[in-house]
């Protein structure tokens, strides 16, 4: 009984520092950091962005996506860029890259 007990609270602390460790921002103070962003979690220690909720109303084409995700979100240095590896379709045909 003890052993479950300890493990369960080993696994609940390490769950919690996985949260500890990242800032949120919500709503207009996301969407300053990041264009269209309504949720947005940025990790203290590595200081970059772990995590975006799009605004509903904010769409991007797929070619903007790229950029806003090299520029606005990860903000890569010039001349980094991302290449598509593969594009697939699910069973309700939504395109995933």
């Amino acid at each position: 009984m003890k052993k479950s007990y300890l493990g369960s609270l080993i696994l609940f602390l390490s769950c919690f520092t996985l949260f500890v460790d990242a800032q949120t921002f919500e709503n207009q103070k996301a969407a300053e950091l990041v264009h269209g962003a309504n949720l947005l979690r940025i990790d203290e220690n590595r200081k970059t962005v772990s995590f975006v909720k799009l605004n509903v109303n904010d769409q991007f084409s797929e070619a903007e996506q790229k950029l806003w995700l090299e520029q606005a979100v990860l903000k890569l240095p010039q001349g980094n860029s991302f290449q598509l590896l593969k594009s697939e379709y699910d069973n309700i045909q939504t395109k995933h890259n």
